[in-house]
């Protein structure tokens, strides 16, 4: 899944991505290295972050859907807003990644209407708030027992099993060393039973083993996050850069593979 940000104030990459022009060509070369899926967002849901009023976030999105359509990928669309979502969907985007877990009362609605695969990242609180919640007794089992919880109001409100995939919420109410175990014990998310994603690309806690780095000097550490994650059963990985980090999931998803089948 590549990350495609149309925001000015993303954590890694705000106003990298700022015509048409630039969006097109960047989705290219992340297709040509190895992407699936698009991940179009307008609103950062970085630490602190502002919300992005909806109309704002429509008029980036579908225009951008509408030029990425011929490239044949899937199309994701990462936002909390039901109707940004909806607009998005029928503007051609074939998932929601929802890093608040369907917060928005109308957005279960939408996704249950639409059939489309719905993302469930775990978060506490808000982007603005999350980090004031990092205080676990047992992070992988509460982790576990609140996207169950999520996993449970999605299936009252019409979405289908076969819907869900499930993100444990990298960077999203967790300290840089909880995101470091949560990596490291990654398969014991598997027993959720739902397909996992796991985007750790150029994240902070990265700077916990490499040292300070800006986001751009963390690609390395990426890579081996991402593939960790795929070894651990990590099937979606979200990241910012294709080349190379692709080439290092598919090395450790295979050896991980193999391993099982010996």
């Amino acid at each position: 899944m590549s990350i495609l940000n149309l925001t000015a104030d993303s954590f890694s990459d705000g106003g990298r991505i700022d015509t048409p022009e630039m969006l097109l060509a960047t989705a290219k070369i992340e297709r040509d290295a190895g992407a699936s899926i698009f991940d179009l967002g307008a609103e950062s849901t970085r630490p602190g972050a502002a919300p992005i009023a909806a109309a704002n976030q429509i008029e980036l999105l579908v225009p951008a859907i509408e030029l990425l359509r011929p490239l044949g990928l899937q199309i994701s669309i990462d936002t909390r807003c039901a109707a940004v979502a909806s607009a998005c969907i029928k503007a051609g985007a074939h998932m929601i990644n929802d890093v608040s877990a369907l917060s928005d009362p109308a957005m279960a609605s939408v996704v249950a209407e639409s059939g489309c695969p719905i993302v469930l990242m775990h978060m506490r609180g808000t982007p603005a708030t999350m980090q004031q919640h990092c205080n676990y007794q047992h992070l992988l089992g509460e982790i576990s027992d609140e996207l169950a919880l999520r996993v449970d109001y999605a299936l009252e409100q019409g979405i289908q099993p076969e819907q869900i995939i499930l993100d444990p919420g990298i960077g999203f109410a967790k300290t840089a060393d909880q995101c470091l175990e949560l990596i490291g014990k990654f398969s014991s998310l598997r027993a959720l039973g739902f397909p996992l994603l796991c985007g750790p690309s150029r994240k902070s806690f990265l700077n916990v083993p490499l040292g300070e780095r800006k986001p751009h000097l963390r690609e390395h550490g990426t890579a081996a996050a991402a593939a960790l994650s795929a070894a651990h059963g990590a099937e979606f990985l979200r990241l910012h850069q294709g080349a190379g980090n692709w080439d290092a999931v598919l090395t450790a998803h295979s050896a991980a593979v193999a391993g099982i089948e010996a």
